[in-house]
């Protein structure tokens, strides 16, 4: 129960609450959160939460872990879009920076903000569960955030992951995933690719340029199961055969087997295996194309290739025709997602799951047979 609803003699109505903490700011002076909490005699996710008003109504400005009052009237040449979101800080955690998928989301995420006023506080973390959640925690202890856009991996079951979302006290928004939390699975807000739909309309287009038998070949990552799903699902609606078809999940670089493994996959499709291969990510794909041209295998004319995620796709050669999830507009998304939960009313707002489509970017890698 927050303070809103505590209820009491002394419990004060939110517009009561707000119109007490400006007097409080009418010094001038920058306010601890914690310090105006024990001034109020209320929470500091409540006075997080009327100080997140107050900026987007142009009556405050956020430092880091406090706040002053602002007098000057918001800027009227960037109109009313451009200000849905003056003052607020959202905090964003993703997996790796260190290749340009995640950077991609970030800078879309960047774009946006920028573009209404709010500023992106940007962490690089790692899949792994236990220094995600540090890293999170990290973030909120260093920089005061309004809301957080997170990635937490979901191939791991966390328990009590709803419990830990909850306790962040910031609304939150997941950018590429889709989960379900708690005793009665409720979603998080999210926006996403469609990976599934994504290995489907790779399969679509090379049936249609003749192909009969299309490989799958996936690293271990979050987006192999989904591709595998769309994999399957596209040879069942096509009529491809699966059983006899490679289907690999190929191990990292530093694995001493991982050049064996792919020269073994080459050769199941020199034996005629398959004609056409969906690769992911990009960098295999790039290995592969490199791979069977030092073998004589010859890419598009022995074997079409799709890679899926299109980061460095066009640098093979020849350049690989690929799927690209919009990776610009899932940061976008995410941002516009979150500025709605946070202007007034926005936690009246329904929990929305956007799902985007990538698309297919045509290019030397396939032929048709």
């Amino acid at each position: 129960m927050d303070d809103e609803s505590a209820g009491g003699p002394r419990a004060l109505l939110p517009e009561d609450r707000r119109e007490r903490l400006l007097a409080v700011l009418q010094d001038g002076a920058t306010h601890r959160i914690d310090a105006l909490a024990a001034t109020l005699g209320v929470t500091a996710v409540t006075v997080r939460r009327d100080v997140g008003l107050l900026a987007h109504e142009g009556h405050a400005h956020r430092v880091r872990g406090g706040v002053r009052q602002v007098r000057v009237a918001a800027d009227a040449r960037l109109g009313p879009a451009r200000q849905t979101g003056r003052g607020l800080v959202l905090g964003m955690v993703v997996p790796t920076l260190r290749h340009n998928y995640w950077p991609e989301i970030a800078r879309g995420a960047t774009a946006a903000a920028d573009e209404r006023g709010a500023t992106i506080a940007l962490r690089g973390s790692t899949y792994e569960p236990a220094e995600y959640r540090k890293d999170v925690e990290g973030l909120l202890e260093s920089t005061h955030v309004d809301g957080l856009i997170l990635a937490p991996d979901p191939r791991v079951a966390e328990p009590d992951l709803g419990g830990w979302l909850a306790s962040l006290g910031v609304p939150v928004t997941l950018a590429e995933r889709q989960l379900e939390v708690g005793p009665h699975s409720q979603p998080i807000e999210a926006v996403s690719t469609d990976h599934e739909l994504g290995a489907v309309l790779a399969m679509r287009y090379l049936h249609a340029r003749g192909h009969r038998r299309v490989a799958l070949m996936v690293s271990d990552s979050v987006t192999a199961g989904q591709l595998r799903r769309g994999w399957r699902a596209a040879c069942e609606e096509l009529g491809l055969p699966i059983d006899g078809t490679p289907d690999a999940t190929i191990r990292v670089y530093s694995d001493p087997g991982w050049r064996a493994a792919l020269d073994e996959f080459i050769e199941r499709m020199r034996a005629g295996a398959a004609t056409a291969v969906l690769v992911h990510p990009d960098d295999d794909a790039l290995e592969l194309v490199g791979r069977c041209a030092e073998v004589g295998v010859r890419v598009p004319d022995d074997l079409s290739v799709i890679s899926y995620n299109d980061e460095v796709a066009n640098l093979a050669s020849p350049a690989i025709t690929a799927m690209s999830p919009p990776k610009a507009m899932i940061g976008r998304y995410a941002v516009e997602l979150m500025l709605s939960r946070l202007a007034p009313g926005g936690s009246d707002l329904p929990v929305r799951r956007v799902i985007l489509t990538p698309a297919l970017n045509e290019r030397a890698s396939t032929a048709r047979v």
